[in-house]
């Protein structure tokens, strides 16, 4: 599997303050592809996401918060 790469360079050269005429809000999830595969983004996106509801650890080890071993 390759490695996802992270750019937000183009968000800094905008100032803060035409974000939201840009239509860019602080949720926004912009998503970027090229020739992944399908199966390795859609498994990547879903890691990313069970990290962000469950917390890093437990989407690591696959415990949810409050889950007992």
């Amino acid at each position: 599997m390759s490695n996802s790469m992270i750019s937000l360079c183009y968000l800094q050269i905008i100032p803060p303050a035409e974000h939201l005429m840009l239509g860019i809000t602080p949720d926004l999830v912009r998503l970027s592809v090229g020739v992944e595969d399908v199966d390795y983004l859609i498994a990547d996106v879903g890691q990313a996401l069970s990290w962000t509801i469950n917390g890093w650890n437990s989407a690591s080890t696959g415990v949810a918060s409050g889950d007992s071993e």
